[in-house]
């Protein structure tokens, strides 16, 4: 996160904006790392912010980062898995989650591993499609676990071009408007974007439509991996194809396609 300036400055921004809210209240902040946006909870008004880590290195930087910035008495670092932790309150008034992001996959096939780099947005040869959006606020683990997230897709050629791939990236919309977009369009960030190469070349006519369907469903026999299995089916004129891979899970997802150029890849776009 320190070499990421659009990700912590959008999070400032709104717990700053939520000051109301988190003034003389108790904030968790899950996956703290180097315990930045701790110390964003704790200057935006919250009375004392649990900082929550499983790696037990980041828990000994983020004391020190915190205790030098004359936090300590506010923020309090617990080395422990959050089904663990044992925090001494009853319930807390806020919880700060940055654990989904993009990651490399497990299947070494070309095919099937997801890519993390950053794509040019003049490699991108079709509009962009929302495949699905999440409501963190009323989405029940249960129904993640059980039906994963599900979305259709409809891309259309902005040229004649040759299809590589899809890229994948995520925005975050928070209150009062404030969003971060991972997509190639915006400032780079540093989750960057997926991606997933196909088996060959596309080739896509102006105007030409490719549509199908991305699932992206949880492995049921690793309940604590961040991973999700993806499998992607894609038609267009006179094509068609479909793929799996592994990769980790975030929240909505908008997809685009890659020109040549960049090799045959695929990313999908997550947003909270």
């Amino acid at each position: 996160m320190p070499s990421d300036k659009v990700r912590p400055l959008t999070y400032q921004l709104a717990l700053t904006r939520a000051r109301r809210r988190l003034e003389g209240g108790v904030l968790l902040d899950v996956g703290c790392g180097t315990g930045i946006l701790s110390m964003f909870g704790a200057k935006a008004g919250a009375a004392h912010v649990y900082a929550l880590d499983g790696v037990a290195k980041l828990c000994h930087l983020a004391r020190q980062i915190i205790a030098e910035n004359n936090f300590s008495s506010r923020i309090t670092v617990i080395n422990s898995k959050v089904e663990d932790a044992q925090l001494g309150v009853d319930r807390v008034d806020a919880i700060v989650n940055l654990t989904g992001a993009f990651a490399s996959a497990v299947q070494q096939d070309l095919e099937r591993r997801v890519h993390v780099d950053m794509i040019d947005a003049r490699c991108v040869v079709t509009t962009t499609s929302e495949v699905a959006t999440l409501d963190l606020a009323t989405l029940s683990l249960e129904e993640l676990s059980t039906h994963g997230v599900k979305g259709t897709f409809e891309a259309r050629s902005m040229g004649t071009v040759s299809v590589l791939g899809f890229v994948i990236c995520f925005s975050v919309d928070f209150h009062h408007s404030d969003v971060l977009s991972t997509s190639s369009h915006k400032a780079s960030t540093h989750w960057q974007q997926s991606l997933l190469y196909l088996s060959g070349p596309l080739p896509l006519e102006q105007d030409e439509v490719l549509s199908g369907e991305v699932h992206f469903t949880h492995p049921e026999d690793a309940p604590r991996r961040r991973t999700a299995e993806r499998e992607v089916v894609w038609s267009g004129e006179g094509v068609s194809g479909q793929g799996k891979t592994m990769a980790e899970v975030f929240c909505e997802y908008e997809k685009t396609l890659v020109g040549r150029g960049w090799g045959e890849r695929l990313d999908f776009r997550p947003s909270l």
